[in-house]
């Protein structure tokens, strides 16, 4: 699991080390609207970390907007002099940012306090108007060509908000609010009125009408983690990024070394099948390799169309950004700052920016055969603790052989992908298993679906090591990827107490059923899942019967059930399988079992 491979590997992971903390300078002055760094009257900006996300920029490309994630703050960057001029405080925890066609406004969504940001621009200068109270997590947005609509996706409510956009006393105002059948966060408007809204975590895609506020077609691909998604230059096709995981191949090296276990897309979609709801869309679709065997490009986010016929994509996992034709191996790779997620082009040029998130910065790439990319830092940074060090683990693909995956691959944000791998986790092949949330996982001890780890380190190690193919961690490295995941939080109830089809009678009632048909001797509260293996009458491949039970907490939002997917809704646990019932569970005590299951 090893990024650096070598016997220099202790002189390389302090270069490495260094280079992440040392900052250079940057022009953001104490007075920021006046951005001169020479003005004695100036402070030091403030130490902190920034994790820039998303970008916009202005309609004549002189100023770039980076929304940050980690400071809630909007960084402005003179594009002509590359320097910061000016740094906004908006929100908590900015995770989207659009501008309108026309550079009056931007609106940003702000994660933590689950709202809607409009601020007006003019130049380096922004002014918060309105803010507006959303769907829980907003992550994605989206303003239509004539800026009189906004598109939000919020990630654990399920939701679509459309957002009417008017130069009244109040700005913003909710239109219709739609929900998915999916954690949502990529939203692209298309034409028409229509949006095309992407899978947080699996392969969903939802067409919706904003003109009705409904959804037109919900379409799954074989894949997860759509990170990129845009519509090409002509306006004919989507392009998207996202993952491949071979749930008949094994994570020995000689699958994964020749991009047999995992591979990273590029998918074309003619907007003609998008729009069908009966056409296959992976039979449509064309998908371009960004891989190579030795050269792997794990986690590949943000996507970019050129005019020209080229195209970009943001490596997030290795830390790069490649570029080429459309259509063909996309072989030109520009090393820019640790994490690249979004891109944005800068207008009238052959120039791109590139939001590096765990860099802190923002890179300047030309596209061009042997050019080197300008980084622009958004400021000094503090010393990182031992979960921020676990999470840049936790998505660094050079932990794994060739750079093909990181943890986040599987575990998309630390959830699950909906997906099935042969990660020899029961030290057996030929036994896929469903990947496993690890929302929670510090409570959830034993792990592996044997119960066979009983220590947190021992597994991240193993999974390094079996699942990877990675080099062995040190000791200190599995210490900073498990502070990482004990950081994390259980997954949220699908039906929490606010949610509208919350039924406290219901839940109380499916309570009471769930400790009489004993399931809570298997899944015990508070974890709701215990420290034993249990035959519970399933079997994988190898004839291993006896299985530790997953965490109930967020099972409402699973994809699959049991250890191998074989009851694709929770409904089915119960009426197909039966799952350890003495007799048929029907009508209103199904109704409120599984209500009392959705808000766990």
């Amino acid at each position: 699991m090893n990024p650096w491979r070598s016997e220099t590997i202790a002189a390389s992971a302090l270069i490495a080390f260094s280079l992440l903390l040392l900052v250079p300078p940057v022009s953001i002055a104490g007075n920021p609207r006046e951005g001169d760094p020479s003005d004695p009257s100036t402070s030091a900006p403030e130490l902190r970390w920034r994790e820039p996300v998303a970008l916009a920029v202005s309609p004549e490309g002189s100023w770039l907007y980076v929304a940050n994630r980690g400071s809630g703050t909007v960084s402005v960057i003179d594009t002509q002099r590359f320097v910061v001029a000016h740094e906004e405080p908006v929100g908590a925890a900015l995770s989207a940012l659009a501008a309108t066609p026309d550079g009056r406004f931007l609106l940003a969504v702000d994660e933590e306090k689950d709202e809607a940001v409009l601020m007006t621009v003019e130049g380096p200068s922004l002014s918060v108007v309105d803010r507006l109270t959303i769907a829980d997590t907003p992550v994605g947005v989206a303003i239509e060509p004539d800026s009189a609509r906004a598109f939000v996706a919020s990630l654990w409510s399920r939701t679509l908000t459309i957002l009417e956009m008017s130069e009244a006393d109040r700005p913003l105002r909710v239109g219709h609010t739609v929900g998915l059948p999916f954690e949502p966060r990529n939203v692209l408007t298309i034409g028409d009125g229509r949006v095309v809204v992407a899978d947080a975590f699996g392969g969903h895609l939802a067409v919706v009408d904003g003109n009705a506020g409904a959804v037109e077609s919900i379409r799954e691909l074989p894949g997860h983690n759509i990170r990129g998604m845009v519509q090409s230059i002509e306006g004919d096709r989507l392009l998207i990024t996202h993952q491949i995981l071979n749930r008949s191949a094994r994570t020995d090296m000689n699958d994964i070394h020749w991009a047999g276990f995992i591979g990273s897309m590029l998918r074309t979609i003619p907007m003609t099948a998008l729009l069908d709801p009966d056409a296959d869309l992976h039979a449509a679709s064309t998908r371009q390799h960004l891989s190579d065997v030795g050269d792997g490009a794990g986690d590949p986010n943000g996507v970019l169309a050129i005019p020209g016929g080229r195209i970009a994509v943001a490596l997030g996992g290795v830390n790069r950004v490649a570029f080429g034709p459309e259509g063909s191996s996309i072989g030109q790779r520009v090393t820019v700052g640790r994490r690249p997620v979004a891109m944005v082009r800068l207008p009238n040029s052959d120039q791109i920016a590139v939001a590096n998130a765990f860099g802190d910065s923002v890179s300047i790439v030309t596209l061009a055969y042997g050019s080197k990319p300008v980084s622009i830092s958004l400021g000094p940074v503090p010393e990182p603790d031992p979960v921020r060090l676990g999470r840049l683990r936790f998505y660094d693909a050079s932990l794994s052989h060739d750079g093909w995956m990181s943890c986040h691959s599987c575990h998309t944000d630390g959830h699950a992908n909906g997906q099935m791998a042969d990660t020899l986790g029961d030290d057996s092949y030929g036994t896929p298993k469903r990947t496993l949330s690890l929302l929670g996982v510090g409570e959830t001890e034993p792990w592996a679906w044997d119960g066979g780890i009983e220590v947190l380190g021992d597994q991240i190690k193993k999974s390094v090591a079996s699942s990877m193919r990675g080099y062995p961690l040190y000791d200190d490295e599995a210490t900073e990827i498990e502070a990482f995941l004990r950081s994390f939080g259980p997954p949220p109830a699908l039906t929490p107490p606010e949610h509208p089809s919350y039924d406290a009678e219901a839940v109380a009632r499916g309570a009471n059923l769930f400790r009489s048909l004993r399931c809570d001797r298997c899944h015990t509260a508070p974890v709701y899942t215990s420290a034993q293996v249990y035959d519970v009458g399933l079997s994988d491949e190898q004839g291993q019967t006896a299985f530790n039970p997953p965490s109930l907490r967020g099972v409402g939002r699973r994809r699959l059930f049991f250890h191998d997917g074989q009851a694709n809704r929770l409904e089915d646990v119960f009426t197909e399988h039966e799952h350890q019932l003495e007799e048929p569970l029907r009508g209103e005590d199904l109704a409120d079992l599984i209500a009392f299951l959705k808000s766990l």
